[in-house]
């Protein structure tokens, strides 16, 4: 029934001119101050339209809407990482097998693990989480509760963040904060924990097995490489890329992604721009990339898309702004669907690329031509594009 319906609070105003003026191309205006939106009522003056007339198109803009349309608020949508037992359902399905779980009593309190109290960032952190692009802040647009806790890999040098709600939230306080021990927490606790980072084993891996190794890029955890071609393999903890497959879900399922129709075909693809979340993720893999490269580089711009059943990526090339790519797979629907194959030509070489969640593959935007071929019917699949350029870039980084 209309008489339910409710005004759509998650509306932004925005209106655009179409200007055609003689001897120039026509203009796309975007109308932001107050002053040029004023304009409108004149422009509109003699097209009025009954106020009948004026409803219908209000619910068919959606300005008007039932309430269970109405999306959440941006801010009520904010990354936040608690250890909550529903988190465990978005583990990627290779780790979800707890039959391997060690006990207790061998693992032990990261060492490295930073404490953020207030609204800046601890100084062990703030180095590797400032933000890549001017359009938001990173970390800054996370959600505002605070303790934080901060994990640090010590394989591949990035940081995760976690809150102290949810299921095992206290557990988090008790052992992180409080100094308690592993052994005085539950099986449960103990295994979100260490899915976490924040419980590790008590035997680190022998001097040599990474730092070394790392700086040849090809000894990443899980790494591969191949010619101009690297796949990053187990970067990032599993309960934080469950993490990130629950938040995109949700931004998506409220209306936070748009629909792309310029790239891939027949619009199969939806995408949010330089959002927070993606960011920190970017600038936590810049050193990576780096390396990779053998060259300093800096973030430009990210994207978090979803591609639906049947879209496909055009062979092409990119733009200056994405020298170096990463796309990391955040996200498959069915989760064991398996892989969607990446192609990439490097010379006369073609390079397939098979992508779990959590993984990464890593190459050159601008030099050598990518695609994908059309995803099956009935799957779904998430990933975070981010591009980087070089130091010494002076073009737009959007």
């Amino acid at each position: 029934m209309d008489d339910d319906l409710i005004a759509n609070p998650q509306v932004a105003l925005e209106v655009f001119l179409s200007v055609r003026r003689r001897g120039r191309p026509m203009e796309r205006v975007k109308l932001t101050d107050p002053a040029a939106l004023s304009l409108v009522p004149s422009l509109l003056a003699g097209r009025t339209a009954s106020p009948e007339e004026q409803r219908r198109a209000a619910i068919r803009l959606g300005l008007l809407l039932p309430p269970h349309e109405a999306a959440a608020r941006m801010q009520d949508l904010r990354f936040r990482g608690d250890l909550d037992e529903a988190l465990l359902s978005f583990l990627p399905p290779h780790h979800s097998d707890q039959a391997a779980e060690p006990p207790a009593d061998e693992l032990e309190l990261s060492p490295l693990l930073h404490i953020q109290w207030g609204e800046d960032l601890p100084e062990a952190v703030a180095a590797r989480a400032l933000p890549g692009h001017a359009v938001t802040t990173g970390p800054a647009g996370f959600a505002a509760e605070r303790p934080v806790v901060w994990v640090e890999d010590p394989c591949s040098g990035v940081v995760t963040p976690w809150w102290c709600g949810g299921t095992w939230g206290e557990d988090l306080r008790r052992v992180a904060l409080d100094g308690a021990s592993p052994g005085t927490l539950s099986p449960g606790a103990v295994r979100a924990l260490r899915l976490a980072g924040v419980l590790v084993p008590r035997t680190p891996a022998a001097p040599g097995d990474v730092g070394a190794e790392r700086e040849d890029f090809d000894a990443e955890p899980g790494g591969e490489r191949a010619d101009d071609v690297a796949v990053l393999r187990g970067t990032f903890p599993p309960l934080f890329v469950a993490a990130l497959r629950r938040h995109f879900r949700r931004m998506r399922a409220e209306g936070y992604f748009s629909t792309d129709r310029e790239q891939v075909r027949d619009g199969r693809r939806d995408g949010m721009y330089c959002d927070a979340v993606t960011l920190f993720v970017q600038q936590q893999l810049t050193g990576a990339v780096a390396r990779w490269a053998g060259s300093p580089l800096r973030p430009s711009y990210t994207w978090a898309v979803t591609y639906r059943p049947g879209a496909a990526l055009e062979r092409h090339r990119d733009r200056p702004q994405c020298r170096w790519n990463v796309s990391l797979c955040v996200d498959t629907d069915p989760g064991d669907a398996g892989p969607w194959p990446f192609h990439i030509r490097t010379g006369t070489r073609q390079h397939t690329v098979e992508l779990g969640m959590g993984d990464a593959v890593v190459y050159s935007g601008t030099d050598h031509e990518h695609w994908r071929d059309p995803l099956p019917p009935d799957r779904v699949v998430t990933m975070c594009l981010l591009h980087y350029v070089d130091p010494d870039f002076t073009g737009s980084l959007d």
